[in-house]
């Protein structure tokens, strides 16, 4: 500690961050390359790490695609379809401004449109009907285990104190964390699905051979194809 001897604190003054706008542009973006795979990303805008509903949110998304070989999507495209080895989808609550939420897929060129329609019913189903009982408690013994993970040595101690004092979180987050995990309802869960999963705002990208596709994408949206440009090399 002798190395910090004679240091004071300053107040410092930040650059102002512009906020993000949330105006979303539904529709589908493609890239056509000569590909046996097809790399298909969609989402939308969300929520900044001060929304109450993380806590329901996060439940949410891992029953949906996040909770790695027991969520939804993992079990159907990849394990019941056959569709791709890599599959789910992500929703951050720990941004200072708007996180997304993006759910992403790599499947055959001939799959494309299979793959991503599923992944789209599985996001309408999370909307239209509460999870089970199993789901629920799968998700939230899963992120009650993992937390104490989070203080594992000192470092990590500190790293956690040093982010609710940089990020003007309350100083009580990580005492009622738990308590606020454990309060989550499968209602909770079907009303966040609805408020913040949107469909039909959706952006989807895709990179693949366009020719190869077992059907059209235009039932996700205005399609618009992209030009990549080829890097220079000098």
């Amino acid at each position: 500690m002798a190395a910090f001897d004679g240091w004071e604190p300053k107040d410092v003054t930040f650059p102002e961050v512009p906020k993000v706008t949330n105006r979303p542009k539904p529709g589908v973006f493609l890239i056509d390359k000569d590909l046996t795979q097809s790399n298909i990303r969609f989402g939308l805008l969300g929520i900044n790490e001060y929304n109450p509903d993380r806590f329901a949110i996060a439940i949410m998304n891992y029953i949906l695609g996040g909770g790695s070989f027991t969520s939804r999507m993992t079990t159907e495209v990849r394990s019941n379809m056959g569709l791709a080895y890599s599959v789910g989808c992500g929703f951050q609550t720990s941004s200072r401004d708007l996180g997304t939420f993006y759910a992403f897929c790599q499947t055959k060129t001939e799959t494309t449109h299979k793959a991503i329609s599923e992944m789209v019913r599985q996001i309408r189903k999370i909307r239209e009907e509460e999870v089970t009982d199993y789901e629920l408690k799968s998700a939230k013994d899963s992120y009650i285990n993992r937390f104490v993970f989070r203080f594992t040595n000192p470092s990590s101690i500190v790293s956690q104190l040093m982010r609710l004092e940089y990020e003007e979180l309350p100083r009580d987050f990580y005492e009622t964390y738990l308590d606020k995990v454990r309060a989550v309802t499968k209602k909770d869960v079907l009303r966040v699905a609805k408020e913040y999963l949107k469909p039909d705002k959706m952006t989807f990208l895709v990179v693949g051979n366009v020719d190869g596709f077992d059907a059209p994408l235009d039932e996700f949206g205005k399609v618009t194809k992209l030009e990549l440009k080829e890097p220079i090399v000098e």
